[in-house]
């Protein structure tokens, strides 16, 4: 068996299997003649109908056959291509919209960048300078608390030499 374009629907055999190993008798089975790829049936040639005049040998060996086109079919092809144009255009248009976002967007982001590394340049200036001012405001308690000491105890000395 081969594929299916090698199947002539023009001849088919009719097979009546009235003696067949079928239960039911008087079965008809349609069996398609099947051709070599490449091997037509004369019969298609002869049966083939066409549209239009048909041409003799002689005029299809002297020259081409050339098939018109008709008016509607050019203006339907020529809005088809305006229509492919037009579908370029648009998604040249978008194609180019897209390309100046994602630009616009990488700056956006180097300025995003530099400004992070400014801001973080800033926090360690500021987290110096807070660790500088907790260090003093500490040593500031410090000599608060020695200032207070040396002076109760002045003031031990004081009332211990006047009571006397």
């Amino acid at each position: 068996m081969g594929s299916a374009g090698s199947v002539n629907p023009a001849k088919v055999v009719e097979v009546d299997d009235e003696f067949g190993e079928d239960v039911e008798s008087g079965v008809t089975k349609r069996i398609p003649i099947e051709y070599p790829p490449g091997r037509k049936s004369t019969s298609l040639r002869t049966t083939s109908s066409s549209f239009g005049k048909k041409k003799s040998r002689r005029s299809t060996r002297s020259k081409p056959i050339i098939n018109s086109i008709s008016l509607r079919s050019v203006f339907s092809i020529a809005d088809q291509e305006t229509e492919a144009d037009q579908v370029r255009r648009e998604f040249e248009e978008y194609r180019q919209k897209r390309l100046t976002e994602i630009a616009e967007l990488e700056v956006r982001k180097e300025k995003l960048h530099s400004e992070n590394q400014r801001l973080r340049g800033e926090i360690k200036a500021l987290q110096v300078t807070c660790l500088k001012l907790k260090n003093e405001r500490a040593m500031a308690l410090e000599g608060k608390e020695q200032a207070l000491q040396r002076a109760a105890t002045f003031e031990k000395g004081n009332n211990i030499i006047l009571s006397l």
